[in-house]
C-alpha cells in the first residue's frame, strides 16, 4: 500500500464542522412548559378527579379517558419536539408553551365531558412537545449537560408531585376549576421566555463571524 493511502482526502474530513452546544439558558422556556404539562398530568389525580367527575356528573369509567386523551397525543407530540427541537428549539417551543394556555382555559372552562377532554387532548399535546424538546435540548447542552438535565428533571418531577398536593391546599378553598385557570400564568411565562431567548440567540448568531470554508483542494496540489 502506498503512504499516505489512509490519509483524508484535502480540505474534507478533517475539517468536518463540529456540532456548537446548545446554551443552557435556552432550556428555561421549555422546562415552565414542560413542568406546566407534568403538573396539568397529575392534578386530575385523586380529590381532583373526583371533584371534577362530580360536577360534571361523569361516569366512573371517563377517569380512563381522562388520562388516554393525555396521554396518547403527549408520547406522539414528544416524539416530535425531541426531533424538530433538536434544530428548530425556538420553534417548538414557544407552540408547546402557547398551546398550554387555550388547553387550560378550555378545560377551567369546561361544562360537560366533550369539552373535558378536548382540553385535556390540547394540554397533553402541548406537555409532549414541551417534554420531546426539553430532552433534545438538554442532549445537545454544552459542559453543563449533566447539571442541565438534573435540574429539568428534579422542576418536572416536583411540578408532577406539586398537582395531587396542590388539592390540600386549594381543594377546600376553592373550586376545580382555579388550579387549570391558575397553570395558564406560568404557560404565559413559558411563551415570553422561549421568544426572548429565540432572539437573543439569533442576535448572537448574526453577529457571530463567518467562519472561513476551507479549500476543496490544497493551494499548491500536484499532478
Amino acid at each position: 500500500m502506498l503512504p499516505g493511502m489512509n490519509q483524508p482526502f484535502p480540505g474534507t474530513a478533517q475539517h468536518a464542522p463540529q456540532p456548537v452546544p446548545r446554551p443552557g439558558w435556552l432550556l428555561i422556556g421549555p422546562v415552565i412548559a414542560a413542568a406546566v404539562g407534568a403538573f396539568l398530568l397529575t392534578v386530575t389525580i385523586g380529590e381532583g378527579w373526583t371533584a371534577i367527575s362530580r360536577d360534571l356528573a361523569l361516569p366512573n369509567t371517563s377517569v380512563i379517558w381522562n388520562f388516554a386523551v393525555y396521554l396518547v397525543p403527549a408520547v406522539l407530540a414528544a416524539v416530535i419536539g425531541a426531533l424538530a427541537g433538536s434544530r428548530w428549539p425556538t420553534a417548538v417551543a414557544m407552540p408547546a408553551a402557547a398551546l398550554l394556555v387555550p388547553g387550560c382555559l378550555l378545560t377551567s372552562l369546561a361544562s360537560d365531558s366533550t369539552v373535558l377532554l378536548i382540553g385535556r387532548g390540547v394540554t397533553g399535546f402541548a406537555a409532549g412537545l414541551a417534554w420531546g424538546v426539553t430532552a433534545a435540548l438538554v442532549a445537545k447542552t454544552g459542559p453543563g449537560r449533566m447539571v442541565a438535565g438534573l435540574t429539568a428533571g428534579c422542576v418536572i418531577l416536583l411540578s408532577l408531585v406539586a398537582g395531587p398536593v396542590s388539592w390540600l391546599v386549594l381543594g377546600s378553598v376553592t373550586t376545580w376549576r382555579v388550579p387549570f385557570l391558575l397553570a395558564a400564568v406560568p404557560a404565559l411565562l413559558a411563551v415570553l421566555a422561549s421568544l426572548v431567548s429565540g432572539i437573543i440567540l439569533l442576535v448572537q448568531r448574526s453577529n457571530r463571524p463567518p467562519q472561513p470554508q476551507p479549500p476543496a483542494f490544497p493551494p499548491h496540489a500536484h499532478m
